[in-house]
C-alpha cells in the first residue's frame, strides 16, 4: 500500500478536456436546459 503525502498537481496541465465528452445533445428551441441526476445506495434506506 502506497501512502500520498502531497498533493500532485504537475500533469493537469497535459490533460485535454475536449476528448472527455461522452455525447452532446443540442434542442431545436433556444433557452436553458436542466439536468437532474440522483442515486440512491441499497444501504442508505434514510436517503430517500
Amino acid at each position: 500500500m502506497q501512502t500520498f503525502t502531497e498533493q500532485q498537481t504537475d500533469n493537469l496541465e497535459n490533460v485535454d478536456y475536449q476528448k472527455r465528452i461522452i455525447g452532446k445533445i443540442e434542442g431545436k428551441k433556444p433557452g436553458p436546459t436542466i439536468i437532474a441526476l440522483a442515486g440512491v445506495h441499497g444501504n442508505e434506506p434514510t436517503s430517500i
